[in-house]
Parts: C-alpha cells; sequence; structure tokens
C-alpha cells in the first residue's frame, strides 16, 4: 500500500519530499524521490520511484537538537551562578539559599542541599526542597554511620548514582534516609578549599531515577 500511495504521488506531483505512515504504533519517516519517464513525443512512458527509511537519522538529529538546547539552558545557569556578585547577599546563609534554589530549579531536581564537613560529622548548612519551595537547616549526620560514603566522597571526585540502592557507597543510606525523603538519585560534589574537604554540594533527585548526563 505503501508504494502504491508513493507511486500516485508521483503521478501528481514529480517531486522530492518527506512523508510520514503509521506503522506498528510507531511513526515511520521516508524520504521519496520520484520522477516520471517520457518520451521524445512527451508522451508518459513510465514512472520510478526511490523510498528511503529516515526514521533512525531522524530521530538522532532531533535527540541532538535535545542535547544542544539542553546545554545551552544548562550553561546559562551555569553562567549566573558563576557572576554572582556576593555583595548582593547580606550574609552566607542567604547566598546559600540562592545556590540552592537556582541549582535545583536549573536541573529541575527536587532537593539541593550544602553539608559543612568536619572531622567526625557534616552539618547542613541549607538545603531547598522545590516541592516545597522551602529552606531547611535542620540536619547533622554523624561519618561513623556512613562510613563508606565518606571513604567515597573523600577519595573520588564525584559520587554519583542513578540509582541509589544500586551503589555500594550509599548503602548506608538506604534504610532510613532515601526512604525518608524519598530519594531515587544522587549527585554528590566536595569542595575543597586549601586542599582540605570543607564541604559537600548534594543534589537528590526524588520519585523517579534520574539518569545524570554529562552536561548536569
Amino acid at each position: 500500500i505503501f508504494f502504491i500511495v508513493c507511486m500516485l504521488s508521483v503521478i501528481y506531483a514529480a517531486e522530492i519530499y518527506q512523508w510520514q505512515h503509521y506503522n506498528g504504533y510507531k511513526f515511520r519517516q521516508w524520504l521519496k524521490s520520484g520522477s516520471i519517464k517520457k518520451d521524445e513525443n512527451d508522451q508518459i512512458t513510465g514512472y520510478s520511484c526511490i523510498m528511503r527509511d529516515i526514521t533512525l537519522s531522524k530521530s538522532i538529529e532531533i535527540e541532538e537538537q535535545k542535547r544542544r538546547i539542553e546545554i545551552s539552558r544548562l550553561n546559562a545557569v551555569s553562567n549566573r551562578l558563576s557572576t554572582l556578585n556576593f555583595h548582593h547577599f547580606d550574609n552566607l546563609q542567604s547566598l546559600f539559599e540562592h545556590i540552592c534554589k537556582e541549582t535545583a530549579i536549573g536541573l529541575n531536581i527536587d532537593r539541593v542541599s550544602i553539608w559543612e564537613n568536619t572531622e567526625e560529622k557534616i552539618t547542613l548548612e541549607n538545603i531547598y526542597v522545590q516541592h516545597e519551595d522551602k529552606h531547611y537547616a535542620d540536619l547533622t549526620l554523624n561519618k561513623n554511620d556512613f562510613k563508606n560514603y565518606f571513604q567515597a566522597i573523600a577519595k573520588d571526585p564525584l559520587v554519583i548514582a542513578s540509582d541509589v540502592y544500586q551503589n555500594n557507597d550509599l548503602i548506608d543510606f538506604a534504610h532510613e534516609y532515601f526512604p525518608k525523603y524519598n530519594i531515587k538519585s544522587l549527585l554528590d560534589i566536595p569542595i575543597y578549599i586549601s586542599g582540605k574537604l570543607k564541604a559537600i554540594l548534594c543534589l537528590e533527585a526524588t520519585n523517579e531515577i534520574k539518569y545524570w548526563s554529562t552536561e548536569e
């Protein structure tokens, strides 16, 4: 049927164009080149039609366009954060709140927090919870209770988990912390000052697993 349709289209309009049809619950995209053959008396002697399935190449093109848009959006967020004028903030707490909120909105995740690191514990300086549009600073985690995690954060440039329940470094959080806050994915970044681990920036996705991209 598809071939017949293409041949009829050649008869009535001999040109190159793109055509879509529905096949197996998926739209297929085809590129058709058609021509009409005539003899020396300008009488039609036949028709020709070449069809090529371009579904895959179009899908790749669309995904690449989406990726470029996402990179542009993330660059805009990064530029806003990296060019902050600290004099616009009354204190360090208000700066933390701004950074957490902008990051959560920019990455479209629910929870972004900054933790102060000390020898025996980390203390929550600020967390922004996007679905509540609220900031909190009411939690302390003792390092002895999360030994695997703190060993990882001390030696790795990132602690990254699309599925927090499948990462051995995060196993100590799996029984209480992750279920309590409905955390599915995590990306933690250690912050060093003068060679010492001073803070941790924690990005947490809730409700469903998030596959972190290189751009993020």
